[in-house]
């Protein structure tokens, strides 16, 4: 066997790649590209394979190669004779309206990243997205009459989810599922990547060095030097303060104003001679579990200068199940003789130190002010000036928001629990460095907003009452926005658009199911079905008459939309104790009941 057919033979076995390298391990091994023999070539050629190895990475950079092959083979890949379709992943959480959302733009726009909870199996088949929106139609009204009175939406349950029908529940405004629905951020521009250099080399030894290095800035810098606390004088600071108090929205939402011990709460009252001059103070407090759940165990209230005020332990009503040391520090010694109770330390804060006016600092006030089983509006928590980039249910933990912007860890105590004035200190100076960077700091950055519609290549189409269509952003996008006066004119000029075959995306809304609820004033009781049974029929007429006007392989996904006339919290009258706690729970599950909606995918298959 000559050379040649040996380096042939060896190429195709993948050990090495071109005659060009055998002459240069020939090279290497006899300092010239004269023949050698085949023990010289056989040394030639373990060196090739060790240096392949080498420049191919380890075992964890080909197996992510080898999975990322996969994954772009199969978004990929096109199933002949297969029609295009959805299929539903298995996810931990409903999806909500921004998923939908990105659901649209992933099959109009190939440069939009892939959601993880479904998949469109031969996607490069659609080519048209018909976005239907029934609003008011929730959850409870699909599974109390589609069934029997809506057979061709029955007909496309195969694909059904359980979504989220509005993101933005908290304050509940008309038209937020349009504002959610349309609007979405802008893709940052990706920095170029820096290419890599040679294994082995000094400038590759520097690009690790680099890379070990904290950046510069951004969101995501965590601070290595502690920060030094701008100081200020607690009369100057309380107008500044006051401008970070949290709302009344921001309170409903954090859960301040919906405990189930509501009615042995005790309210701040004004202020008094009693009351000493100072209006700033940070508490933090550490509870036990006992019988009857979460109780008062240690309190510690310093001011504004982060002077301590009181630091008391405080024995517990009922018989302690778990210390929680971990946690609270507490111990069964630690409380041995102690006899103030939650009475005294309530007496004490009421009426020497927190008044109605005094702002209350802290971090999770809400558990703080629980266990103190007290009601306060001046709040000024951490975990909304600096909220989480995932948004409410998710907070920053108070660890967390001190080594980041503080440059301080604390609760490094292991087993021995939190100390109150540590923590109490750490939420202080968060908030007197918030007052000095602005309103801005802390909050995680976001894109500049921009429509859904400008990211969709071609003409879209909307069409809704005239009230609904001034809320739909364009942002100079290639939209047409029809206004129209019902539901039937709003089917007629859809199956118009769609059949012309302009518009890859038309979105159509119908409001007839919340007019019929709105004239009975959103009252449950006061609801006729046979009048909701007759509207929903229509729907059904409707939504058929619009997929027998689409073409082949269109997809269609039907949303619930919005209901309004749902109460907010904020209505609340919160003077009655007994009445207000009602009314909250009335509130609270009226919400979750009309957050469930539906929304059903499918695509039409070739007749």
């Amino acid at each position: 066997m000559s050379d040649n057919d040996r380096v042939s033979k060896k190429n195709k076995e993948g050990l090495i790649d071109t005659n060009s390298d055998i002459k240069r391990l020939k090279k290497d091994q006899t300092g010239s590209e004269d023949e050698i023999d085949d023990r010289q070539l056989a040394a030639a050629m373990g060196v090739a394979q060790q240096s392949k190895r080498k420049r191919g990475g380890n075992k964890e950079t080909v197996k992510r190669k080898q999975h990322e092959n996969k994954k772009a083979e199969l978004f990929h890949t096109f199933y002949e004779g297969i029609p295009a379709e959805f299929e539903l992943k298995v996810t931990t959480q409903p999806p909500s309206v921004h998923d939908i959302q990105q659901l649209i733009l992933w099959i109009l726009n190939p440069e939009e990243s892939t959601p993880r909870w479904v998949f469109v199996r031969n996607k490069g088949l659609v080519s048209h997205v018909n976005v239907i929106c029934l609003n008011s139609f929730c959850l409870k009204y699909f599974d109390r009459y589609a069934k029997e009175e809506m057979p061709f939406l029955t007909s496309l349950r195969k694909q059904l989810v359980n979504t989220r029908m509005i993101t933005h529940s908290k304050k509940m405004q008309k038209n937020s599922f349009m504002k959610e629905f349309f609007v979405c951020e802008e893709r940052k521009k990706q920095r170029p990547q820096q290419q890599q250099a040679p294994a082995g080399s000094t400038a590759e030894a520097m690009q690790m060095l680099q890379k070990s290095q904290p950046s510069g800035g951004g969101f995501q810098q965590c601070r290595r030097e502690p920060v030094e606390i701008p100081q200020s004088a607690a009369s100057e600071s309380y107008p500044k303060v006051l401008k970070h108090v949290a709302s009344t929205e921001d309170l409903d939402e954090h859960g301040f104003s919906r405990n189930p011990a509501i009615f042995s709460f005790k309210r701040t009252i004004d202020r008094t001679p009693e009351h000493i001059d100072e209006k700033l103070f940070c508490i933090d407090c550490e509870m036990c579990l006992t019988s009857k759940g979460h109780e008062l165990t240690r309190v510690c209230l310093i001011d504004w200068s982060g002077k301590k005020i009181i630091d008391e332990l405080v024995v517990p009503e009922n018989p302690i199940v778990d210390y929680l040391t971990k946690f609270s520090g507490i111990t069964a010694e630690a409380l041995k003789g102690v006899k103030t109770t939650l009475a005294d330390i309530q007496h004490i804060l009421i009426n020497k130190y927190i008044a109605k006016d005094t702002v209350l600092i802290g971090h999770s006030l809400e558990n703080d002010l629980a266990a103190l089983q007290l009601f306060h509006d001046n709040i000024c928590d951490t975990t909304v000036l600096f909220p989480h980039h995932q948004g409410l249910p998710y907070k920053a933990s108070l660890r967390y928001l001190s080594t980041r912007y503080l440059g301080r860890q604390i609760q490094n105590s292991g087993n021995n629990g939190h100390d109150p004035q540590e923590d109490a200190t750490a939420a202080l100076d968060l908030v007197k460095l918030k007052i000095c960077k602005g309103d801005t700091f802390g909050h995680p950055s976001k894109g500049k907003s921009t429509s859904m519609l400008r990211k969709i290549e071609g003409n879209c189409l909307a069409i809704d009452i005239p009230d609904n269509v001034k809320e739909i952003p364009s942002f100079k996008s290639k939209t047409d926005v029809i206004p129209v006066a019902s539901d039937l004119d709003a089917v007629k000029k859809s199956c118009k658009a769609i059949r012309s075959g302009r518009y890859p995306f038309t979105f159509t809304h119908l409001h007839s199911l919340e007019d019929v609820l709105e004239a009975c004033d959103w009252d449950e009781e006061q609801e006729d079905s046979e009048t909701i049974i007759a509207v929903l029929r229509r729907f059904d007429e409707y939504l058929k008459t619009l997929y027998e006007a689409a073409p082949d392989h269109s997809a269609f996904i039907i949303l619930s939309g919005q209901r309004n006339g749902i109460p907010q919290f904020s209505d609340v009258d919160d003077e009655d104790p007994v009445s207000s706690y009602q009314q909250h729970e009335d509130i609270q599950k009226a919400w979750n009941v009309n957050r469930n909606g539906i929304a059903i995918l499918t695509v039409k298959p070739p007749k």
